[in-house]
């Protein structure tokens, strides 16, 4: 997942996703349409290096990107649905589009005949027995190694996403305020936040 706090790591980014596009595809990215926003200006020496052509929308025009822009609107809307159901803050706006995204290469689409973009991109079908609801409660194991001799063997968390780097589960900690990474959880997809 990547995610861009100040504008000046986008480039950063970019060579990273760039790389990891071609790596994972066996395709070369041959060109990127972007607006005029400051954020791309003075990238395209990297892009000019990597043969990949930059397009450009008019300003203040986004229908020129249009598939695009209804994908970014499609998860922005589930977004806010997603964060409003669980009783969530903007925080989590990130991990709340990821996990809409992450949902929606699995579920059938008018785009992809008879498959699912997930199934037509890697050409396996997708498991979805582990899916859970966004932002419910969940209940981490603790290993032995981070508790003491009496302590609780689980930790009330809540559930943000999916981990793509290991077969695990993006979840909240309120009470330490920071993100635990585990494949070891227990879901209570009927309660939020209590």
């Amino acid at each position: 997942m990547y995610y861009i706090s100040e504008k000046t790591e986008l480039l950063k980014n970019f060579k990273e996703f760039h790389r990891e596009a071609e790596s994972v595809t066996g395709c070369r990215v041959k060109c990127i349409r972007s607006d005029n926003w400051t954020e791309y200006v003075n990238k395209d020496r990297y892009l000019k290096e990597c043969g990949i052509q930059r397009q450009l929308t008019a300003p203040y025009s986004p229908q020129q990107n249009g598939v695009a822009e209804r994908a970014n609107r499609t998860s922005l809307d589930s977004a806010r649905s997603m964060l409003h159901y669980a009783a969530l803050t903007e925080k989590f706006w990130a991990e709340a589009v990821f996990s809409a995204t992450y949902v929606k290469n699995r579920v059938p689409t008018k785009a992809v005949e008879k498959k699912v973009p997930y199934e037509a991109f890697w050409g396996r079908k997708p498991s979805a027995g582990y899916l859970r609801i966004f932002g419910c409660d969940a209940y981490a194991f603790v290993p032995k190694v981070n508790r003491k001799k009496l302590d609780s063997r689980s930790k009330k968390v809540t559930f943000l996403g999916y981990d793509l780097r290991s077969k695990a589960y993006r979840l909240w900690d309120f009470e330490n305020n920071r993100l635990i990474i585990s494949r070891d959880v227990r879901f209570n997809e009927e309660r939020f936040g209590d």
